[in-house]
């Protein structure tokens, strides 16, 4: 006999990404009942070039996840360039500054761990209303349920919405910032596939400080264009930073740079100072 869904939860956890599922893994290991809910299905893709820092090491064997596959690729590589590719300042490299790893398995590690820690996922599943009470909150879906919890953890990245519904909008009052993604899949054995897992890093890549990052791994290049702005207009640079990148042979020849190519999302990333400064 299947076992039964709860609906009452001492925690309930929205968004499972990564900082989401990290702490669904965390409260279930602590004895608590707790609710992961996600409007996505898992696995996902996410637009991002998947970089992450060393401390992820040591955090991923805190929560029981096994590391040794999604770190497997160490940055060895980093250069940082300014908004037009004509200054570039190549550090050495006392170590790796971190790893890049494939989002969707990444997230879907993390989730699945906090499934086994006892945490249930509710995955397809949109917030319509959260309604806070005295003993708690109800938490209000799409799919007709309602969720009760006492602990009520908003991990939902560039989402305005829900905060705003609990009295936690942000205070400055920041306009949308976007993510744009060009990601183009290689031959690991084509002698076009990079040999050095590296980052080429775009100070002031926008006139809004946005950041660029192109991520070459053995069998994929990643272009992504972080900035606030207009939608459009990220697009249209972000395909304007791939045909520089070409003609500087950053890239391979058939680097997609192309609007149809581009795949882009809200983001709650911040601003890159300029190179210069």
């Amino acid at each position: 006999m299947p076992k039964k869904k709860k609906t009452e939860f001492d925690a309930i956890v929205v968004g499972a990404g990564p900082a989401g599922a990290t702490i669904a893994i965390m409260l279930a290991k602590k004895g608590m009942s707790v609710g992961l809910i996600d409007r996505e299905s898992f696995p996902r893709r996410k637009a991002c070039t998947g970089w992450v820092n060393t401390d992820i090491a040591k955090l991923l064997d805190e929560l029981d996840v096994a590391s040794k596959q999604l770190l497997s690729r160490p940055i060895k590589e980093v250069a940082f360039h300014n908004a037009d590719l004509s200054k570039t300042s190549v550090p050495k490299l006392k170590s790796t500054p971190g790893y890049l790893i494939d989002r969707a398995t990444f997230d879907e590690r993390l989730v699945n761990t906090a499934k086994r820690a006892g945490a249930q996922l509710i995955e397809n599943c949109e917030i319509t209303d959260l309604d806070p009470q005295e003993s708690g909150v109800n938490v209000i879906t799409s799919k007709g349920k309602t969720y009760q919890c006492k602990l009520l953890v908003l991990a939902i990245g560039a989402s305005k919405k829900l905060r705003a519904q609990v009295g936690i909008a942000r205070s400055d009052a920041r306009e949308t910032r976007w993510t744009a993604l060009i990601e183009h899949a290689l031959d690991a054995k084509s002698k076009d596939a990079p040999t050095t897992t590296s980052i080429d890093i775009v100070l002031g890549a926008t006139a809004d400080n946005g950041l660029g990052m192109l991520a070459r791994q053995k069998d994929r290049i990643s272009l992504t264009l972080n900035s606030p702005g207009e939608r459009d207009a990220i697009i249209a640079r972000i395909v304007e930073l791939a045909h520089i990148m070409r003609e500087k042979k950053m890239v391979t020849s058939d680097f997609p740079a192309k609007p149809t190519a581009v795949e882009c999302a809200e983001s709650s990333f911040g601003p890159a100072l300029e190179l210069d400064s």
